[in-house]
């Protein structure tokens, strides 16, 4: 649910007070973009923002590893820099199985 409310805050100018960059109106544009590796599985964004806004269901807990990569298109919040060029920022996040994390200290042993 964070991953797809934080992308769906960015893509369609939503309210992130805490986020600097946002808050301060630098973000020209943020979209979605082909994600970079082929062989994991994309992100099912729209089907989690249908299933939380139009059926107002909670999403399925994670149960493998999936990826999205979102670009951000900025203003620097450098006067000099603004000069040359806007700023361009992909994200790719990865999204796993909480349990995961529980299982990390079994690695070891």
């Amino acid at each position: 649910v964070f991953i797809s409310a934080f992308v769906h805050n960015l893509i369609h100018g939503g309210r992130l007070p805490l986020f600097e960059a946002q808050k301060s109106g630098r973000i020209a544009r943020a979209f979605l973009e082909e994600q970079p590796d082929d062989a994991v599985p994309r992100f099912q964004y729209e089907d989690h923002i249908a299933a939380l806004v139009n059926d107002r269901l909670w999403p399925d807990s994670t149960r493998a590893i999936s990826e999205l990569r979102l670009t951000i298109e900025y203003e620097s919040a450098s006067g000099w820099s603004r000069m040359f060029s806007s700023g361009r920022l992909s994200i790719d996040i990865v999204d796993y199985p909480g349990e995961w994390l529980l299982d990390l200290p079994l690695l070891g042993k």
